[in-house]
């Protein structure tokens, strides 16, 4: 019953294209600008609406872990600390943090001043703030006082600052980018953020070539293979090309690859496979 079943959608198949008169070349234009539009759709709800909700997610995600005395977002990380309100608009989790507020009230809400501190080192388990300008409300009015260095008491840790920061998976494009940006100016290495960007802006490619790749499975002439076996073959190849491009991904951050090489040359290669496959189908 299997093999009539399979001979009769064979034969249905090509009876269809046949009576359309359709090309396979015209079949695959058309699916691929199908495809185009979901994927543009996708990438606006994904930018517009994906990255928000899911940098919401983790700011409540980090107030929990945190037990309420920490909050990250793209902005940078909030932290309380007894009075203190800290905000730190460049978080890293290696121990330095730059560009940092601290906001002092007292036991009635009031705020009585604001330090500023151009950057933050974690050594000996302990912090040292440099490049410190403290901003004191008094009745008098306002007096200001640089400090070049102090140490800092907060209870603020870089395994807790690794715990609620933001990966780059929940940041937008735009937010990428400036923070690739920051950690340029910061003299460090952008290539996570980098690589994360780059793959991001290939999304799109990635997923008209995953379509070109089912195609020879749906327009080959493999009639001694079932519908069952050419969906998990289908989901096989997909598995296969997000542990290769993992993996190179990987390998680029590892061993200073570029991140643009890093991001495209999977998508490159696959590129190559299914463009193999078709004309072989075409054949």
């Amino acid at each position: 019953m299997a093999a009539v079943d399979r001979d009769l959608a064979d034969r249905g198949k090509d009876l269809v294209e046949l009576a359309a008169g359709v090309s396979k070349a015209r079949a695959i234009v058309s699916v691929l600008l199908a495809a185009a539009g979901l994927v543009v759709i996708a990438m606006l709800v994904g930018e517009l609406v994906g990255a928000p909700l899911a940098q919401r997610a983790s700011r409540e995600r980090s107030v929990k872990l945190s037990a309420g005395t920490a909050m990250s977002s793209a902005k940078g990380l909030w932290a309380r600390d007894g009075k203190r309100f800290i905000n730190v608009r460049q978080p890293s989790s290696s121990g330095v943090l730059n560009e940092i507020y601290v906001y002092e009230f007292d036991d009635n809400h009031v705020l009585q001043g604001v330090s500023y501190a151009r950057e933050a080192v974690y050594e000996n388990k302990r912090w040292e703030v440099r490049g410190i300008v403290d901003t004191k409300l008094t009745d008098s009015g306002v007096v200001t006082q640089p400090v070049e260095r102090r140490e800092w008491d907060v209870s603020l840790t870089p395994k807790q600052i690794r715990l609620v920061a933001l990966t780059p998976d929940y940041l937008s494009l735009g937010d990428l980018l400036r923070a690739s940006r920051n950690v340029v100016g910061r003299g460090e290495n952008p290539h996570r953020l980098q690589m994360a960007f780059w793959k991001r802006i290939a999304l799109p490619g990635v997923t008209l070539i995953m379509v070109l790749l089912a195609l020879p499975l749906v327009l080959g002439h493999t009639r001694s293979m079932r519908l069952g076996q050419r969906v998990v073959i289908g989901a096989l190849i997909g598995i296969g090309f997000r542990l290769f491009a993992d993996t190179f991904g990987t390998f680029a951050l590892a061993y200073g690859v570029p991140p643009f090489a890093g991001a495209i040359v999977p998508v490159v290669l696959v590129a190559a496979a299914a463009a193999i496959a078709l004309r072989r189908v075409e054949a």
